[in-house]
């Protein structure tokens, strides 16, 4: 049984399960690494709209696991330069995403 194995899929695929794990637990919904802006329910949409520090948790979480920084939790304990980078570079690119949707 042989046949080729795409790595980097796979560093995609585990990255995306590892950066959706919280979102699919709250959210009861499947998010992968082709998951755009648009995708997302109302419901989630909602829940993230809020503003509040769970939903910002959520988005934290995401952009962490996103750039392999850690957890949601750690995400005030990043150098604010590279806090500022990273929450800035992944917002931008979900919002271009959810136009291009």
């Amino acid at each position: 049984m042989s046949g080729v194995i795409d790595l980097k899929e796979g560093q995609r695929l585990i990255q995306a399960k590892r950066a959706f794990r919280n979102w699919t637990s709250r959210f009861n919904e499947n998010f992968g690494p082709e998951t755009r802006l648009g995708d997302l329910s109302i419901d989630t949409l909602s829940f993230l709209a809020q503003g509040n520090e769970k939903s910002t948790f959520y988005l934290y979480d995401l952009i962490m696991e996103m750039k392999g920084f850690g957890s949601g939790f750690e995400f005030n304990e990043l150098p604010p330069k590279k806090r500022w980078s990273s929450s800035t570079n992944t917002s931008f690119y979900w919002i271009a995403s959810g136009l291009n949707a």
